[in-house]
């Protein structure tokens, strides 16, 4: 039994119920009459508790024993009538096999097996109602409310619903709010008119007690299973497919976008490890020492020397080897076939012939190796390249400044192209590579007649290099050494000498470059990046919220069957999962399919790749944000959806 006890409620300034008492008996069908605005939905409203009076209680109220039908049927379309009618069981957590029988009972009370497998759009206005009553009732409980349930049906369906109600009034407690006058009395076992803020009574022949009402236990339902929301919103996800294959694959796009720049800045010291590892002089690095020559004020003059013995101690370099860039300079003009290239030129101390593209390397003084980016800019094919020949001449001055004498030598290298280096095109640049022991020998075997002529025996190049007390200012600035570990004596003569050792070589100096484009081409990813992810994620946001707004019938029959806001979070756990769904695979599509691309292209272009095809770890890692993102965008907005909007739904056209 329902008894209201000095009930007052309004919106704002406006009364609509002022110090109402009213019980209703535990059986029979209560019909409460009023014109439109009189406040019948209302009352309706504070009886389900989706509105809370100003003033007074309503006791007997058991809200899991209370079940509501609106006027408008409120079926959800992407449902079958089997599976509408099933929706307040699937809230309270039950399995299928638990309440299938249940539900096929309430369907043949309520002659709807024809239509069981109908969708609502399929029905006609009074199936649809009937449909909507057998969904309350199989929730349970003693007490149906229905708030206009024949307002949109002709005076044949009005009557059957009548019948229906009446029948089931013998077991539960129906009201019905209408404004059927017609029907009213004859149907009714208490008839009310709602008029002026008050509860004419026009008809009572029920045989209530009218005594102290009777206090219920709520009892608490275990709330919907999460399978059983994922698969209620698949069913409506079908119908917005395009919606969510858009908003998942933008957000793809921009989480395939932060993979590729997770998987570039992760495995760019092992890719540019091994572009480096395929350089003919890989392991050739130079060492050399600004000396100070002169200065004035705040402005220095330096020059680069030979190191101090001490200083190859502290870096543990155990040998050197003298430079020859005066007798061969390390940039000359390549002349071949009229073509003209200025090339670098690269002694090998000791040769990888793991590393030749074609040919077969050093044997001589006078044998070189080559790279592509040469053979590009002198338009020769690999095959057409081997054994070509080209000359470089040069002329220098050799004397010793402790002696008188010097020596004009003219020095001819007559070069043969005997291989072609694996290196790649990228980041490179012409390079000729030759044997820095065959060369020494050869330019080691040079005479210095008038040097030696004053010193009175045979001296040669080779003599100047290798003693140590020769003035270094022209021979040589620098030295030459083999180390499997240059870059970590790079970072040893960074940390004891700053800028004033310094150990350089074409793989250091290209590691560098690499290092700076690809940093740079990272920092505009991120930028990138960011700005795409917040847009993505705004854009899932907005997807999400359309889509609940789009399903607020949904959220409003929650709140009619369970009030549960642990239902509603399962519904946007149940989103954030779908989502995640679609997310993870385009993601794991697109990141395949552009790594895959973007090493064809580089390949073609003759670039290094940098990626792999694909990294399982940065994948994951890339996951984990995006279920972030998508836990965010899936709650955040039940925000945005108000009570105002549900109890609107509720409503209908009310």
């Amino acid at each position: 039994m329902i008894q209201i006890s000095s009930l007052s409620f309004s919106y704002g300034d406006l009364v609509i119920f002022d110090h109402v008492n009213l019980t209703f008996p535990e059986k029979g069908l209560v019909v409460i009459l009023g014109k439109s605005g009189s406040g019948k939905s209302t009352l309706l409203s504070l009886l389900s508790q989706s509105l809370k009076p100003s003033e007074g209680e309503i006791k007997g109220v058991d809200i899991n024993s209370l079940s509501m039908v609106y006027q408008s049927p409120l079926l959800l379309s992407y449902l079958t009538v089997k599976e509408n009618i099933a929706f307040p069981l699937i809230l309270k957590g039950k399995k299928k096999e638990e309440y299938e029988k249940e539900v096929g009972k309430m369907i043949s009370d309520l002659n709807l097996k024809h239509v069981e497998n109908h969708y609502p759009n399929e029905l006609s206005g009074g199936e649809m109602m009937r449909v909507s009553i057998a969904r309350a009732l199989v929730k349970g409980g003693d007490t149906l409310i229905l708030d206009e349930p024949t307002g949109q049906l002709d005076e044949i369906h009005s009557q059957s619903i009548y019948s229906m109600l009446k029948q089931l009034s013998k077991e539960r407690l129906i009201i019905l709010v209408t404004h059927d006058e017609k029907n009213a009395e004859e149907i009714g076992d208490v008839v009310y008119l709602l008029k002026d803020h008050c509860f004419h009574c026009l008809k009572d022949v029920s045989t209530k007690e009218r005594s102290k009402p009777l206090e219920k236990k709520l009892k608490k339902d275990k709330g919907m299973r999460m399978e059983d929301v994922i698969v209620l919103q698949t069913k409506y996800l079908k119908k917005k497919k395009w919606r969510v294959i858009l908003s998942s694959l933008f957000l793809s796009f921009c989480l395939t976008i932060l993979y590729l720049g997770f998987h570039l800045y992760f495995r760019m010291d092992q890719s540019i490890g091994d572009i480096l590892a395929k350089y003919y002089a890989s392991h050739e690095y130079q060492i050399s020492m600004k000396r100070e020559i002169s200065s004035s004020g705040k402005l220095h003059l330096n020059k680069d020397s030979l190191p101090d013995e001490e200083v190859l101690q502290i870096l543990q370099i155990d040998q050197v080897f003298p430079n020859l860039s005066f007798f061969l300079p390390s940039e000359n003009d390549v002349v071949l076939l009229q073509k003209t290239s200025q090339a670098s030129f690269q002694p090998v101390i000791v040769e990888n012939k793991n590393n030749l593209a074609m040919g077969s390397g050093l044997q001589n003084a006078f044998d070189v190796v080559v790279n592509d980016c040469l053979l590009e800019e002198l338009e020769l094919d690999h095959s057409l390249a081997i054994n070509k020949t080209f000359d470089i001449h040069h002329q220098v001055v050799v004397s010793d400044s402790r002696l008188e004498s010097k020596d004009h030598l003219s020095l001819s290298f007559h070069f043969t192209i005997r291989g072609i280096s694996k290196e790649q095109k990228a980041f490179n640049r012409p390079i000729v590579y030759y044997s820095y022991s065959k060369m020494y020998k050869y330019l080691s075997s040079k005479t210095l007649p008038h040097i030696s002529l004053e010193k009175g025996k045979v001296t040669t190049i080779g003599d100047l290099l290798s003693d140590w007390s020769t003035p270094q200012d022209y021979l040589t600035t620098s030295a030459l050494f083999l180390s499997s570990q240059g870059e970590k004596m790079r970072k040893q003569a960074k940390h004891y000498y700053q800028d004033t050792v310094s150990i350089s070589s074409i793989t250091l100096q290209t590691k560098d470059s690499i290092q700076d484009i690809v940093s740079m081409v990272l920092m505009i990813v991120l930028v990138f990046m960011s700005l795409n992810l917040l847009t993505s994620f705004m854009f899932l946001f907005l997807s999400i919220y359309s889509l609940y707004s789009d399903n607020i019938r949904f959220f409003a029959l929650i709140k009619v069957f369970t009030r549960s806001k642990r239902d509603v979070h399962t519904c946007a756990m149940s989103m954030q999962m779908i989502y995640m769904v679609f997310v993870s695979l385009f993601t794991l599509i697109l990141s395949f399919v552009f790594s895959f691309a973007i090493r064809e292209i580089f390949n073609y272009l003759s670039f290094p790749t940098f990626l792999s095809l694909f990294h399982v770890g940065i994948y994951l890692l890339v996951i984990m944000g995006a279920f972030l993102l998508c836990f965010f965008a899936s709650v955040l907005p039940l925000r945005r959806i108000k009570d105002k909007d549900i109890q609107k739904e509720l409503e209908g056209e009310d």
